[in-house]
């Protein structure tokens, strides 16, 4: 027969309190969408990628500012996706200009050669 005696005590480990979230910075979404929309409706208007050097700013700068808050604020991944979407919206919309200039340099700029 085992005999215990009341000092077998255990220690309960209890969960840290509950933190609230931090709040979204109030531009990671507006750089996200921008940049969204400006790929996805460029298939159909290309005026659209004019939009996404905004987006890759907006979600530059959206990121160093999260950076910099020492945590006091979310929406780094929204930000990050604002400024891929930017930046490969920008790249597209420099391959345009120059395809644009290059049709015309080839239609205007041999105008007086035959081929």
């Amino acid at each position: 027969m085992t005999h215990t005696t009341g000092d077998d005590h255990r220690q309960v480990r209890h969960a840290p309190p509950y933190a609230p979230p931090a709040p979204q910075h109030h531009a990671a979404m507006a750089s996200m969408t921008v940049g969204i929309l400006a790929l996805a409706l460029s298939c159909g208007y290309g005026l659209t990628l004019l939009a996404s050097p905004v987006a890759w700013w907006l979600g530059r700068r959206t990121l160093h500012e999260i950076d910099a808050s020492g945590g006091r604020l979310s929406g780094r991944g929204m930000a990050q996706a604002g400024m891929v979407t930017g930046i490969v919206g920008t790249a597209l919309l420099v391959i345009a200009v120059l395809a644009v200039l290059a049709f015309f340099v080839f239609v205007f700029g041999y105008r007086g050669h035959s081929f």
